[in-house]
């Protein structure tokens, strides 16, 4: 079906050129550049960010998921004046010391309120709460693309102001200063979910992770992500929980002569522009199926994480048969996407 549209010219995405064996296939990319800012938002007006805060806190109650340290123990409520100078001041990695000069706050203050009140358990509820009341508008819905709700992660380079455990030399990104990898799940322009990791780790480690452990109420459907979060188990691992895998290939011609299929090769005619190049190793998957279920419910009752998994695998010697059955099984996935 997908070679017939091909080349009856019923893809408008793809061109075909030459004739016979010199046939070759091309993506047509978009010509007219998008502007990056639409002039839609040039015409709202700029607010302080302080209200803006405010008016989502009184939206959202977020400021209420910043509990106390020592939860009950403790009966006076936090200053939410206090607590919004201390995000602003680590969202915009300005600083408490900076935020207490500009702000006129005491710094002993919002240091106290930071150490009580901000910790990754209060932060990622703040963030549910806000993230949840957005997926709650009517207009959350118009980004979806075919009705599916397809989010897509990266990761960002900082560099760290203090040697922390995650911290690694990179002098691509921050000279000979340390820095680390902010991996983000953004969904309709919302980020639901990141992972903190070291600039020496790969961003394919942590895909799913972002994914499965997402709390908020955004459920993707779909998820892509750039060359940096494929490797040769993520498409499987995905499909399993019900994920759809998309990554965006730099040179999807070059992948596409990777395929693999359920007959031998000299089975499909030499018409085909796009054809299996082996076939799929069914025997191992057979033999290795047992010990394939037993990881993927390692991972469903987060007993591991997908970057232990994958780090467990990939030292293992080449020959090892559980990594050549996920690879063929994610094989088989990537051929069909």
């Amino acid at each position: 079906m997908v070679r017939c549209h091909v080349i009856d010219a019923a893809n408008e995405h793809i061109k075909v050129k030459g004739r016979g064996e010199k046939r070759r296939w091309t993506l047509v990319y978009p010509t007219a550049e998008e502007p990056v800012t639409p002039p839609f938002y040039s015409r709202l007006p700029g607010i302080n960010i302080a209200d803006l805060l405010r008016f989502v806190g009184g939206r959202t109650s977020f400021l209420d998921t910043f509990t106390h340290v020592l939860e009950r123990h403790v009966k006076t409520e936090p200053d939410p004046r206090e607590l919004l100078a201390c995000v602003v001041a680590f969202g915009t990695n300005m600083g408490l010391w900076k935020m207490a000069e500009v702000s006129g706050m005491s710094y002993t203050a919002l240091s106290l309120t930071a150490r009580n009140y901000l910790r990754p358990e209060t932060l990622r509820a703040a963030n549910d709460a806000i993230t949840n009341a957005i997926a709650a508008l009517s207009a959350f819905h118009l980004y979806d693309i075919h009705d599916e709700i397809h989010p897509s992660s990266d990761g960002q380079r900082f560099e760290t102001q203090i040697d922390t455990f995650n911290a690694r030399h990179s002098p691509k990104y921050f000279g000979l200063e340390k820095g680390v990898s902010a991996c983000t799940l953004v969904a309709n322009n919302v980020p639901i979910n990141a992972k903190i990791i070291g600039t020496h780790e790969h961003e394919s480690y942590f895909v799913f992770d972002l994914l499965y452990n997402n709390t908020s109420d955004i459920k993707p459907n779909r998820h892509s992500t750039d060359m940096h979060g494929t490797n040769q188990v993520n498409f499987w691992i995905l499909h399993t929980f019900g994920y759809g895998f998309a990554p965006r290939y730099k040179d999807l011609h070059k992948k596409t002569e990777k395929l693999i299929g359920f007959e031998h090769p000299n089975h499909y005619s030499n018409d085909f522009l796009i054809k299996p190049a082996r076939k799929v190793n069914e025997e191992i998957i057979a033999i290795e199926w047992p010990n394939i279920q037993r990881v993927m419910a390692s991972l469903a009752q987060k007993d591991t994480s997908q970057a232990t998994i994958v780090r467990k695998l990939s030292s293992y010697l080449r020959q090892n048969q559980t990594k050549k059955a996920l690879r063929e099984l994610d094989n088989i996935c990537r051929s069909i996407f």
